[in-house]
């Protein structure tokens, strides 16, 4: 290793030791209308670090840096969950990866059944430890299946949420056999999504909520 590599380690530890200080994850939450407990940022905070340890060997994330995992990850998702109003109730996460968005809503909101479905292997065997890291498992359900291979329960979801899925008229009509009548799917979407999904028949969309500090995404 040299002297250039000790150096950037010695100055990056401290910054993303003060990034998860939990005065400072809560500081950054509230910037996206997410209110959090200390303890709360505590177990983010042991999550952000269980994900880079694990992200050491597998991909999970292409933002390593912890201010940026908070915003982009956490920040994202609880916004969308505010906008939302998604407290209490069944959630799907389709396509949760490293757990996002539908982790962070289980974990703000101890109200909600969440399942995270993931057909990676590998992000599923991180879906579940997190769980177990984090206390959540018997209120946070890991599947290993796709949404297509995943039967529709009974009485269906009340709210279904993606993040990381392209959205086609497929995708959407699966997701409406998964969630009760009234039920909500909450997607975080690309500027040039938002044309095409008011279009698509069947559905009443909410005016998209731009997200904090962000330019195209919503």
């Amino acid at each position: 290793m040299t002297p250039r590599q000790n150096n950037e380690e010695e100055t990056t530890a401290p910054a993303a030791e003060a990034a998860l200080a939990p005065e400072s994850i809560i500081a950054t939450l509230r910037e996206f209308q997410a209110e959090a407990s200390e303890s709360l940022a505590r177990q983010i905070a042991n999550y952000v670090k269980l994900l880079l340890r694990w992200n050491q060997t597998i991909s999970l994330t292409t933002i390593t840096a912890p201010q940026e995992i908070l915003t982009r990850h956490f920040g994202e998702s609880l916004f969308g969950a505010h906008v939302a109003g998604i407290r209490t109730g069944r959630l799907l996460d389709v396509g949760s990866g490293a757990g996002f968005p539908g982790l962070p809503i289980a974990m703000s909101a101890p109200e909600i059944q969440a399942t995270l479905l993931e057909p990676n292997v590998k992000k599923a065997a991180f879906l579940a430890e997190a769980c177990r890291e984090l206390r959540l498992v018997g209120r946070v359900n890991v599947v290993r299946a796709r949404l297509e291979e995943f039967p529709a329960p009974e009485p269906g979801f009340d709210c279904v949420t993606s993040r990381a899925v392209r959205v086609t008229a497929d995708f959407l009509k699966k997701c409406t056999k998964m969630m009760v009548p009234t039920g909500k799917l909450v997607l975080w979407v690309g500027q040039e999504d938002i044309a095409s999904l008011r279009e698509s028949g069947g559905w009443s969309w909410a005016e998209p909520a731009k997200i904090p500090g962000s330019e195209r995404r919503y």
